[in-house]
């Protein structure tokens, strides 16, 4: 693994990825991530599409699980 589009790759096809497109950076970001974070088995949240933002994506929980955590490691 070299790069996070490969490390997305690869999380995507254990299923813990989920895609979240045209959240708001300040208002809905955060909160979204918070309610993730309080389920079990949590996914990691990709957000893409941010509104009001000037581009590229923004990725959360990408340790979350002890899956993509030793993944990562």
């Amino acid at each position: 693994m070299t790069d996070l589009r490969s490390w997305l790759a690869t999380v995507e096809s254990f299923g813990e990825v989920r895609h979240v497109d045209g959240a708001h950076w300040d208002t809905e970001l955060g909160a979204i991530a918070e309610l993730s974070y309080r389920r079990p088995n949590p996914k990691a949240l990709l957000f893409e599409g941010i509104r009001e933002y000037p581009s590229g994506r923004v990725l959360t929980g990408s340790t979350g699980s002890a899956r993509r955590l030793g993944h990562t490691l």
